[in-house]
């Protein structure tokens, strides 16, 4: 699908002004209203298809049929918008295709009609990525929920040929509206990917020699709470493997902020209570394949409140690859049921709790 020319954020082009480079009008076809042709993707005419980005996409017919699922996909994500909304959601569907163009299509040459295998295969991944990303706009809890996503791709200069493009994205939430409560998680939202965005602009050697993705997604609305997974990963090219993190945000809504371990805990005890029973926990679970942890370290992390996940059964405290276990083991969590937590709970906190 890529661009729908007939969103209100997309300008008509007058015949006077000069037409755009045919990898960029891909953006701007008409989804969904072509006359009927022999060959049809989701997006564009196959039978007036111009560039070789084009023409890939036609000649497979997988590929063709994703470009049909994202036609699909981006209509349903930006129903309902508001037109600051809908200008995010459509800045970011731009960028992701001249991102994929970079990515997956760089060496193409004039007249070349047939991707690579290699080269099939990154425009499906990166098909399949953007699929699950605009899935994310859409109503939870009762609030519109959207998408602001960041897309940046520079060569690697030591790149070997399966490495020659570094990249580095962003997928972020924010909720459509204007009120105080769409402002205060927005810039919560904000302030989390501020970094990752802005360094988006430099290209220095750790940057165009790696991959990295930073991915917020809200998992929970209630009354108290809006909850938000942050995963992030990396990859430094010609490594054995990338590493990843998974980290949270929960935003209350009455106080319009950002949960802090005062508002679930109270007391003296709670931080070396929680350790202690986090460390039962993880012994009970992994057994003989838990590493040695330092129990000062331990005490620290568990009272992040960015570690924590809210669970019907419990408190999760999550861990990242390598902090207690092997990468092997991915990234462990401990479930504290709330029922061993309650005599430290806060007044405030238990309302908290539910789901």
């Amino acid at each position: 699908m890529l661009l729908p020319t007939s969103h209100p954020g997309v300008p008509r082009r007058s015949r006077e002004e000069p037409a755009m480079p045919l990898r960029l009008l891909l953006a701007f076809m008409l989804a969904m209203f072509m006359a009927p042709v022999a060959a049809q993707a989701a997006s564009f005419d196959c039978a007036k298809a111009s560039s070789p980005f084009e023409k890939a996409i036609c000649s497979d017919p997988a590929l063709s049929a994703q470009d049909e699922v994202l036609s699909v996909a981006y209509k349903t994500a930006t129903g309902g918008l508001s037109k600051a909304a809908s200008d995010v959601m459509l800045k970011g569907q731009r960028d992701w295709l001249r991102f994929l163009d970079k990515v997956c299509a760089d060496d193409m040459l004039p007249g070349q009609e047939k991707l690579e295998d290699e080269r099939v295969s990154c425009l499906s991944s990166q098909y399949m990525t953007r699929i699950r990303a605009l899935e994310g706009s859409r109503m939870l809890g009762g609030l519109r929920i959207y998408q602001s996503d960041t897309y940046w791709a520079a060569p690697d200069p030591e790149g070997e040929s399966y490495y020659r493009v570094a990249t580095a994205t962003t997928t972020a939430p924010l909720i459509d509206g204007t009120g105080k409560e769409a402002k205060a998680f927005n810039a919560m939202i904000a302030d989390e990917t501020a970094d990752a965005v802005k360094g988006m602009g430099e290209e220095d050697a750790s940057r165009t020699s790696s991959d990295t993705d930073l991915s917020l997604a809200v998992t929970n609305v209630n009354d108290a709470r809006i909850d938000v997974e942050v995963t992030s990963y990396w990859f430094g090219h010609g490594a054995a493997h990338g590493n990843y993190g998974i980290t949270y945000l929960h935003f209350l809504r009455e106080e319009g902020r950002k949960l802090v371990a005062d508002d679930l805990f109270a007391g003296k005890s709670w931080n070396q209570n929680l350790a202690d029973l986090t460390l039962k926990r993880l012994k009970e679970d992994r057994g003989e394949l838990l590493w040695d942890i330092d129990a000062a370290w331990l005490k620290e992390a568990v009272a992040d409140p960015a570690r924590w996940k809210f669970d019907d059964g419990g408190l999760v405290i999550q861990f990242q690859p390598y902090e207690v276990g092997s990468y092997a083991e991915g990234a462990i969590t401990a479930l504290i049921p709330w029922m061993q937590l309650q005599d430290d709970l806060s007044e405030a906190g238990t309302s908290l709790t539910y789901n």
